[in-house]
Formats: C-alpha cells, sequence, structure tokens
C-alpha cells in the first residue's frame, strides 16, 4: 500500500510537536533537594543533582540571612540574624521584607511553581471582622504573577501556572505584616509562541514546521507526476 507524501508530512509534523513537548522535570523543594540547598548555607544555596534543571543556584534576601527548610513545606529563609525587623519573622518562610531569587544555569521553560502555607487570618476588632490575605509574585524578566491564599487550597497549597522562559526567578512577599510563604517546587517544560528563549537561531513554531512539510510533500508529488 502506497501512503500518500502529504500523510507522512503531516505525521512527521506531529511527531515532531509531541517530541519538542515532552522533556518535562519537577525540581522537589519539598524534598531532599530543598533540604540539600539550605543544609548548612548562609545566603546561597547550590544543588546540581537534578540533569534536566543543570546547576540551580538559590539566594536569601537581604544578605546576612540564612536559606532555611521543613520537609514537605519547602524552602524558607531567615533574616533574623541580619535584620533587627527580622525579629517577629518566621524563620521557616518567605516573609515580608525577604526575597527568595532562583537562578539557573540556562534559560528554561517554567510552567509552574508549587507554594505552601498560604493561609488567610481572620481578625475579630470588637464588632468587626477582617480577612487578612498571605500572598506575594514571581517575577522574572517580564513578568509578574500574583498570588495569594485566596487562589490557595484548605491546606495553603497553591500550584501556580507561569508558563514562561526564564534564567531566574523571584519569590517577593507582598508588603503586609501577615505576608508568608514557602517554596515546594519548580516544574519545567518546553515552550513554544513569542516567549522563546534567548536564542541566535529563530526556533519556528510547530505550524510553521507543519506547512513547510506539506508543502514539501505536494511539490514531491508534482515532480513525481512529471517523472
Amino acid at each position: 500500500m502506497r501512503v500518500p507524501v502529504g500523510t507522512i508530512a503531516v505525521a512527521a509534523a506531529s511527531a515532531l510537536f509531541f517530541a519538542s513537548a515532552s522533556g518535562a522535570a519537577t525540581l522537589d523543594l519539598a524534598g531532599a533537594a530543598g533540604a540539600a540547598i539550605a543544609a548548612g548555607t548562609s545566603d546561597t544555596g547550590v544543588y546540581s543533582d537534578a540533569a534536566a534543571f543543570g546547576t540551580v543556584t538559590v539566594i536569601a534576601n537581604p544578605s546576612g540571612s540564612d536559606l532555611t527548610h521543613v520537609a514537605g513545606s519547602g524552602l524558607g529563609i531567615d533574616c533574623s540574624g541580619s535584620n533587627i525587623a527580622c525579629l517577629l519573622d518566621n524563620p521557616n518562610q518567605v516573609d515580608t521584607g525577604e526575597v527568595l531569587r532562583i537562578s539557573f544555569e540556562q534559560s528554561l521553560f517554567v510552567t509552574s511553581v508549587d507554594l505552601r502555607n498560604l493561609f488567610g487570618t481572620d481578625l475579630g476588632i470588637g464588632s468587626f471582622s477582617i480577612h487578612i490575605d498571605e500572598g506575594g509574585a514571581v517575577v522574572g524578566p517580564g513578568f509578574d504573577i500574583s498570588f495569594d491564599s485566596d487562589d490557595a487550597g484548605a491546606d495553603g497549597a497553591l500550584k501556580l501556572a507561569i508558563n514562561r522562559w526564564a534564567s531566574s526567578i523571584s519569590f517577593v512577599p507582598d508588603g503586609g505584616f501577615f505576608d508568608a510563604f514557602s517554596v515546594a517546587g519548580i516544574s519545567i517544560g518546553t515552550g513554544f509562541g513569542p516567549l522563546q528563549p534567548p536564542s541566535t537561531t529563530p526556533i519556528p513554531e510547530p505550524s510553521s514546521v507543519l506547512l513547510l512539510l506539506i508543502g514539501g510533500g505536494i511539490i514531491a508529488n508534482q515532480v513525481r507526476r512529471r517523472i
């Protein structure tokens, strides 16, 4: 049975798309990776045992802070040794005034991040009740994605969609007194579209590849008919 060249072109393009969409990976900062990063470090921890991520560098700000880790929750920052304003700080979470910056060896397509300990607080003041959300933002090159405890589940966990290329991302709490959270994981994959990684060689979109292959199939059919 002879298969039309156009059919082969479509199949090839489909295979290319699905191969490109594979290769997702997650760095579990609530587990052993987070413990290794925070172990015995001040300011900066480095992790290089996740092949898909390359070398990952985690920096605690302000300078002089310590990276902390709680199994099941993830990374936090203790800035009490560097800033008197941090004496009321939660030493195991990223609080107001602290920033957790995570840098990658090369630009990666960050699909999502996992956050923990995002809880709302209800304060009773006389006959009034005030609900205060914990929140912050994930900041990278050209994007600033906000989140708060209203987005999280009852357990305080949130998987926040990012879907951006980035060589680094920063976790920045809001300015409120109660804002705090833990960073539990980062997931990466392969992305297409206008948000491409820095490169001197343009990467064609799947739709462009499909059109090229179909066009090539049509030309091949025409050439065969003339022979």
